[in-house]
């Protein structure tokens, strides 16, 4: 029990002073709450944002001891202008609930202003104030106008220049910069002006806005040039055209640019004068940098084009014949600039740029057995190689007599000095260039001959017309031997003949005038018979006079016709025949073939009158020349309208010829282009009532006009022309030949005439020229001319014109639009029809060179095979005028002609007035003659003496 008690005791104890210490703590007073919450920005503390982004700010969060999270409660003050650059204080605040206010935090943000670089360049008439790049800040537009660009004004202000402003509202007005202000006194009207990018200014600077890498230019008192280049990306060889304008003002304070006649451009430093249009055009042959400026005096330097050529690599097609035999034909890359060593028949070798002609032709020597360059000989005089002799494998040599054309051109300069671009068609051919065939070269005097110059197509081995030359007979003159005496001359119609007569007897050299009358023929002209003989009596015999079978003509072409349905392997043939097909109404497999050898070669040929012939061909079998297998030639022919004609101002031919497919194709006098092109066509006419005095062109223009009859002038034109037509009529009913007999019996049939001459018509005449196998010309004659002469018969023995012959077709919806203003389905003004610079390689049908025209009769005069020795005496430079030179020398050793028969005569159809004489290929320029007399003993046949003398009178004496 006392245990117990003391128990009770302590427990009792325990709990009265847990109770008092508990009411002792109840009564104490509670401390107050003053402590600040704490402000945590969030993010970096100071931000930069351009001006005119979007600035989204990242906040802070706030805590308190006692109230806890009250990130809620902060007060965020946010003046940020994202418009207007400069450095603006973001602040946060906030307090708990006691009011304790925590510290202020601020963030830093800064607007940076937008910029732009640019190439400032501040000029005038007299000095350049300024010209660097700048990068120039956004600043105020205008004063207190809040509003902050990347302007003009920024730039000129920012230059560091002295500027002077006067300001109208918010445009700025710049008064003076640099120390020079704006003159307006004494109507000088000098003041600043500026372009960006070259384009004129028409605002205030400060409405401007600046952009990367523009050229602002401001200019006082002279204008700038401006540089463009045809193509910025050139390949190497290609050529780029670079043209240069200056800026002024027109009558009426326009800006204009127009063609900075007088100026120059300077490529890698060498300076080139431009054209009057401000176009100049060079070659880039170099992967090297091209730097080119333009200048000209009292205007501002234009900006600097740089051209980085890439890199190409580019073939040359080399053809290599004798006659008949092709010695080489060959596709070779052209190679890299650098030089070949090529030794000269004496032993010295000599460095030739390794792109030029005769730098190719030693290549392929070096790596192909066809042919070795068997004799160069090296004229000091002319600082060139000439090539003797190449020797065919497993043949003679060939020697003096080579020619080389580029292109369908005749260089003026030696093999060695005639550099390549790369693409270019090379050919050798070893011949004359050119020949003269007579129908006769014995006659009496004052009767006529016929004498037809004629130009070898170096590509097809055959020859066709020359034109726009002049035939001329001579005699020797006694005092100049290279002079001869010219008895009679004329220029050569559009069939490249002429007919002489000769009044006196002897013999006469006949030759071409631009030949220098080398080669000349041999014409004899005989006293007349001084008596008549008496006429026998008639017997009672009743003669059945021939007939022309249309039947038999065709028969004819169909047994001619190739596996390829070409004819002669030539388009040009080929689609004079399909006019003949057409005429005839024939629809079997002559016709399918001829229709597939056209579309095997179904593209638009470089010559007008090759398009206009194909379309006329084409409609004549009835298909659309708009749209043969995807080709529109009506388009080629259309598109050379310039303004005023079709192709080539200077001819007439190709006009003839546009109207006549154009007239079945949906064309009328209501066509702007047709009337402006009879306009052209009637001012050639001649007071005679012809076109240049020939039949042919005559014919042809009668067909080409008759559908545009009610076209004012029209209609006296072919009124005058008809009779033109008929007294030239011969008293056979012909008019001296096939082709021009055929083309104007039709002419006759669209007048709805009949002429008759001596009792005999048009088709007495074809009726007689009828060979025994159908064709229009006797076997005897080349297979190409009989397929002409029976193509051009059928239609004009059927009475046929072509306007009756073509089916006509309309106009697409679309048409082209007229050239030059002119009615729909013109083609663009000035597009003169000139051939590309590099035309595609020509395969063996091509018709490049003989173009539209028919081909005569080859006649190789007769080689005289005496030997002489010839000495040749160069003359020394005092003696020629090259200021004012002489004509050239004539030749006077004749060769023999050979009689040939004409009876097809060639086709106006055509365009080429370029034919000169293509030339050996020794001389690189006439200007540098020696400056001494050259003897020079040789031995020669006389063929090949008149070659060499030829060769002398045109390079040692011109």
């Amino acid at each position: 029990m006392k245990n117990n008690k003391i128990k009770i005791i302590a427990l009792f104890s325990a709990v009265f002073f847990l109770t008092t210490a508990s009411v002792a703590f109840a009564d104490d007073p509670i401390p107050p709450d003053i402590t600040p919450p704490v402000i945590t920005v969030l993010g970096d503390g100071s931000v930069s944002v351009t001006q005119n982004s979007a600035y989204i700010d990242t906040g802070a969060t706030a805590a308190d001891d006692i109230d806890g999270d009250i990130t809620a409660q902060i007060l965020t003050v946010n003046p940020v202008n994202v418009s207007i650059p400069g450095t603006y204080t973001v602040t946060y605040n906030v307090s708990d609930i006691a009011g304790n206010t925590a510290v202020q935090v601020a963030r830093a943000v800064t607007v940076t202003p937008l910029t732009a670089t640019v190439h400032l360049t501040v000029v005038t008439d007299t000095q350049v104030l300024y010209d660097s790049d700048e990068t120039v800040s956004s600043c105020e537009s205008s004063p207190n106008s809040g509003i902050f660009t990347v302007s003009g004004y920024c730039a000129v202000i920012q230059s560091g220049l002295a500027n002077d402003w006067t300001w109208y509202g918010t445009d700025g007005f710049l008064n003076s910069l640099g120390g020079v202000a704006n003159d307006f006194s004494n109507n000088m009207y000098m003041y600043w002006g500026w372009f960006g990018d070259l384009t004129y200014g028409e605002t205030s600077l400060n409405a401007h806005t600046v952009t990367q890498g523009e050229h602002l230019l401001l200019n006082y008192n002279i204008n700038p040039l401006k540089l463009t280049v045809s193509n910025s990306s050139p390949a190497q060889h290609d050529t780029v055209t670079f043209t240069l304008l200056q800026f002024g003002l027109d009558s009426n304070f326009n800006p204009v640019w127009i063609p900075a006649t007088g100026g120059s451009v300077a490529i890698n430093g060498i300076s080139q004068t431009v054209g009057d249009d401000g176009t100049y055009s060079a070659t880039v042959d170099s992967t090297d940098p091209y730097i080119i400026s333009g200048n000209k005096t009292g205007f501002i330097n234009s900006d600097t084009i740089t051209l980085n050529p890439t890199a190409v690599t580019v073939n040359e097609t080399v053809l290599i014949r004798n006659g008949d035999t092709i010695i080489y034909q060959g596709i070779i890359p052209l190679p890299t600039a650098g030089t070949v060593s090529i030794t000269d028949n004496a032993g010295n070798a000599h460095l030739v740029n390794a792109d030029s002609v005769l730098g190719i032709l030693y290549s392929i020597s070096q790596t192909n057995t066809e042919f070795s360059l068997s004799n160069l000989q090296y004229y000091i005089s002319f600082n060139s190689l000439y090539l003797k002799c190449l020797t065919p494998e497993g043949s003679a040599p060939l020697c003096d007599n080579w020619q080389y054309v580029v292109n369908n051109n005749t260089p003026t300069t030696g093999m060695d000095l005639t550099l390549l671009s790369g693409g270019e068609n090379i050919v050798l051919y070893f011949g004359n260039p050119h020949q003269i065939i007579f129908d006769k070269t014995t006659v009496n005097v004052n009767e006529s001959f016929t004498a037809t110059a004629q130009k070898y197509n170096y590509l097809d081995n055959i020859w066709g017309p020359l034109l726009e030359v002049t035939i001329g007979a001579s005699q020797p003159n006694p005092n100049d031997p290279f002079n001869p005496t010219i008895i009679t001359s004329a220029k050569v119609d559009v069939n490249g003949s002429v007919t002489l007569i000769i009044s006196n007897a002897g013999t006469y050299d006949v030759g071409i005038a631009e030949d220098f009358y080398f080669p000349s023929y041999a014409v004899t002209v005989n006293a007349a018979d001084s008596g008549g003989g008496g006429g026998g009596g008639g017997g009672g015999e009743t003669i059945t006079p021939p007939v022309f079978s249309v039947q038999n003509a065709l028969n004819y072409l169909a047994s001619v016709q190739g596996a390829d349905g070409s004819f002669a392997g030539s388009s040009l043939y080929t689609d004079w025949a399909g006019i003949a097909i057409g005429a005839a109404g024939e629809s079997g497999i002559i016709r399918t073939n001829i229709l597939l050898y056209m579309n095997a070669r179904n593209s638009i040929d470089s010559l007008l009158t090759e398009n206009e012939r194909r379309a006329i061909a084409l409609l004549s079998l009835g298909q659309n020349p708009y749209s043969f297998n995807g080709t529109n030639y009506i388009s080629a022919i259309t598109n050379t309208f310039d303004g005023a004609q079709f192709g080539d101002s200077s001819l007439t031919n190709d006009d003839i010829f546009a109207l006549i497919p154009l007239a079945s194709a949906g064309y009328t006098a209501n066509d702007e282009i047709i009337t402006k092109d009879i306009t052209f066509i009637l001012g050639k006419q001649l007071s005679n009532g012809s076109w240049e005095n020939s039949v042919d062109l005559t014919a042809a223009a009668v067909q080409a006009l008759y559908p545009f009859n009610s076209t004012p002038g029209v209609s006296s034109a072919l009124a005058t022309a008809g009779p033109y037509l008929q007294n030239a009529q011969g008293n056979d009913g012909g008019w001296g030949n096939i082709s021009s007999s055929s083309w104007a019996g039709q002419a006759m049939n669209v007048l709805g005439a009949e002429w008759t001459k001596n009792g005999k018509t048009i088709l007495d005449y074809l009726s007689t020229q009828q060979a025994t196998d159908g064709a229009a010309l006797a076997p005897s004659e080349t297979l190409q001319n009989r397929i002409w002469a029976t193509s051009y018969a059928i239609p004009a023995a059927l009475g046929k014109p072509w306007n009756l012959i073509m089916q006509p077709v309309s106009k697409p919806i679309a048409a082209p639009s007229g050239g030059g203003g002119g009615g729909s389905g013109g083609g663009s003004a000035g597009n003169n029809n000139t051939p590309a610079t590099n035309p595609a390689a020509t395969t063996a049908d091509s018709d490049t060179i003989s173009q539209n025209l028919p081909l005569a009769f080859p006649v190789n005069p007769t080689a005289l095979q005496k030997t002489e020795e010839v000495k040749i005496t160069v003359l020394p430079p005092a003696a020629i005028n090259t200021q004012n030179p002489e004509p050239e020398p004539k030749i006077k050793t004749p060769a023999v002609a050979t009689n040939v028969n004409t009876q097809t005569t060639q086709s106006p159809l055509q365009t080429d007035k370029t034919d000169t004489l293509i030339e050996n290929n020794l001389a690189a320029a006439l200007g540098n003659k020696g400056n001494s007399a050259l003897v020079i003993p040789l031995v020669l046949s006389s063929g090949a003496f008149l070659s060499l003398m030829y060769f002398v009178a045109r390079r040692f004496f011109g």
